[in-house]
């Protein structure tokens, strides 16, 4: 964009002027397509409206409090930028079959926007699987580096980062012959073109950006998958297939679409594989709001809250008889909603609980709560460090009874043992409901399932129910056949 404000306007930009034929002229050197055109329109436009909710229940569910989720937010913002250049401009233009010329100012601006979005996009995935691994890897760095505000240092790194590409560099620009967002204007016949032309229009920050992009993002959610596998002791758990699913559908597109773009810069390609290209580059800006509302169960269930389409139970009879003297623990998955964020976690349990600072720091070093974490105020702590100090809270009121609803949420695979750990050796009733398999396995406890309006204890351990279920479900699909 610096050359706009250095030229005085797109078209006096050296090689960018149009004056070599008329509107018209430049119209018919394109090719409208309005299936596609339409195709990625409409794409756009619902991409744009999934992210304003799924944006909004990531603060409403209290999510955004989680390091990840903050980069989470940062991403889909960018998303929403890059989404108006690559599906709803774009579309737009596929189905005038415009050229750069058509629209000079217009394309070039637009391209700028997504230039950047796409640098962003990618700054901010690098992030994301960057804090996932240390968080698995090495958590004391994880928390030093991006836990309470510090996380807002890198994010502001990242917008940065797109606001220099999109002033320093040049733009891509629309082209219906070709299905894509070029360097090259087409202004000059190919005869008269030199090096120096070419390199004028080329984008190495771009290319460089891509190739440091796929790399980067593939060796690190091939470690993240190992980690987490690991983590999980061979395990073929939900979570972590829903990771390596996850992470399958973010590389492949990412990686597909950057290479395309620039393989572009050297060889023209087959024209399938560009609109491939296209394709890829819409849906990587557009697929995480679809996988947020579909993988991402608090997500979803407040989404469906929301908008009135989850099913509510209705009251039915019951009767609730207990010992006076009977004290009852409860923790959710909303349960640091209760902690006073003003206060730090030392001072928290200590006027709860009167109780002196040595024996509180000790307390929520039982629960793997770093020691810096103990005098910052609660409001500025992760989800994670929340959810331990919720867990502190509830130990120390010395339940006879605790109900657990979804207690994993926020809590990383090392804190989950540690829970199971903690349930095991707790001398008192406990009622868990939880969709973690590992936190079912390593409990041994009783089984219950609730379906078809009934409850009913399951006859066997976890192993057993799982094979029953796998059984059926073989036994549905050969009579489907």
């Amino acid at each position: 964009m610096n050359r706009i404000i250095e030229y005085g306007s797109v078209e006096s930009i050296p090689y960018y002027n149009c004056s070599g034929k008329s509107s018209e002229e430049w119209f018919a050197t394109g090719v409208q397509r309005p299936l596609f055109g339409w195709s990625i329109l409409i794409f756009g436009f619902l991409i744009e409206l999934l992210y304003i909710p799924t944006i909004y229940m990531m603060f409403r569910t209290k999510l955004i409090h989680l390091t990840c989720y903050k980069i989470i937010v940062c991403l889909g913002v960018t998303d929403m930028l890059a989404t108006l250049t690559c599906s709803t401009f774009s579309g737009w233009l596929f189905i005038q079959g415009a050229v750069f010329c058509n629209y000079p100012t217009f394309i070039y601006l637009a391209g700028c926007l997504g230039l950047a979005g796409w640098c962003m996009a990618c700054g901010s995935t690098l992030l994301l699987v960057v804090n996932r691994v240390l968080d698995v890897l090495y958590r004391p760095l994880s928390e030093f580096l991006f836990d309470g505000n510090r996380i807002f240092f890198s994010i502001a790194l990242i917008y940065l980062y797109g606001f220099s590409v999109s002033m320093f560099s040049p733009a891509i620009l629309f082209n219906s012959v070709i299905m894509a967002w070029i360097a090259d204007p087409l202004t000059i016949d190919p005869e008269f073109k030199t090096d120096e032309i070419s390199d004028f229009y080329r984008n190495h920050v771009q290319s460089t950006n891509n190739w440091i992009f796929c790399s980067g993002t593939c060796t690190l959610y091939t470690v993240y998958c190992i980690l987490v596998n690991k983590m999980q002791r061979g395990q073929k758990s939900k979570a972590s297939r829903q990771v390596f699913i996850q992470s399958s559908i973010i590389c492949s597109f990412n990686t597909f679409s950057a290479m395309t773009y620039n393989a572009m810069m050297f060889i023209p390609p087959p024209p399938w594989v560009v609109v491939i290209a296209e394709l890829c580059w819409s849906i990587v800006h557009g697929c995480p709001a679809i996988i947020y509302l579909t993988m991402n169960r608090t997500i979803r269930a407040e989404f469906l809250k929301f908008f009135g389409l989850n099913k509510k139970m209705s009251k039915q009879s019951g009767e609730l008889r207990k010992h006076r003297t009977l004290r009852i623990g409860w923790f959710d998955q909303h349960a640091n909603e209760a902690l006073n964020g003003e206060q730090t976690p030392v001072e928290f349990l200590c006027t709860k609980f009167n109780i002196d600072y040595q024996e509180a720091r000790k307390q929520l070093g039982t629960t793997g709560l770093a020691a810096h974490a103990h005098t910052v105020k609660i409001r500025d702590l992760s989800g994670g460090q929340k959810s331990r100090v919720a867990l502190c809270n509830l130990a120390l009121g010395s339940p006879d009874i605790i109900i657990l609803d979804e207690p994993t949420n926020n809590l990383d695979i090392e804190s989950i043992d540690a829970l199971a750990e903690a349930i095991r050796d707790f001398n008192g009733g406990v009622l868990m409901v939880t969709h973690d398999e590992r936190l079912v396995v390593r409990t041994d406890c009783n089984l219950w399932i609730v379906e078809n309006q009934t409850v009913a204890e399951i006859d066997g351990d976890f192993d057993d129910y799982k094979k029953e279920v796998l059984d059926a479900l073989g036994e549905a699909l050969v009579a489907k056949k």
